[in-house]
């Protein structure tokens, strides 16, 4: 019998102050303002989305969706594919400073 992912098992407002916790202690929110006070709006705009993404993915997990779930696949694609679409436009910035 497969046993139940850990992230179920834990009490919601356990998961809740882990994902809250992963946020703070990585400073994703003093990352975000301070490229919005150097970037490029395209970059700026990447970066809110990026935050947005990974604000749903961290949802995701903390009402216990797990790898093979749908919604934390989808989530986990939709960031992935902005944090590509933001490196991109990070290094298309950098380039053209040559």
């Amino acid at each position: 019998m497969a046993r139940e992912p850990v992230a179920r098992r834990l009490p919601l407002d356990e998961r809740i102050a882990m994902a809250r916790d992963a946020l703070r202690d990585f400073q994703v929110y003093p990352i975000r303002h301070r490229i919005s006070l150097v970037a490029p709006l395209d970059v700026d705009e990447s970066a809110c989305q990026i935050i947005k993404r990974l604000t749903d993915y961290r949802n995701a997990v903390i009402e216990g969706s797990t790898a093979g779930d749908t919604e934390f696949e989808r989530t986990c694609h939709a960031f992935n594919d902005t944090r590509q679409e933001l490196r991109d436009r990070m290094r298309a910035d950098l380039d053209s400073l040559r």
